[in-house]
């Protein structure tokens, strides 16, 4: 996929995420912060990021501040190197 087909893809994505998170339920949250450690241990091998997966990021971390403060927290469980591409590819992208 090109850059711009993958931020199409993270646009359409977009509409999904905003309509199905809730900041307040707690098992998304959970299930969030999860899917974000597996994602950067999957960057540290070489893997990408969903567009699914970058626009639920983007919506959680607008709606609800735990979830920024996980990201920026996690470079003490993992390597910062790959927080920092993490964060690079999500904002490049979303």
């Amino acid at each position: 996929m090109t850059i711009d087909e993958i931020r199409n893809a993270v646009n359409s994505a977009l509409l999904v995420a905003d309509n199905d998170y809730n900041p307040e339920n707690k098992a998304d949250n959970v299930s969030i912060v999860e899917e974000i450690r597996k994602v950067v241990s999957d960057m540290a091998d070489g893997g990408t990021p969903s567009p699914e997966h970058i626009a639920k990021v983007a919506v959680a971390t607008n709606k609800n501040v735990q979830v920024r403060d996980f990201i920026m927290g996690l470079r003490l469980e993992i390597d910062y190197r790959f927080i920092g591409q993490y964060l690079e590819y999500i904002t490049d992208l979303s």
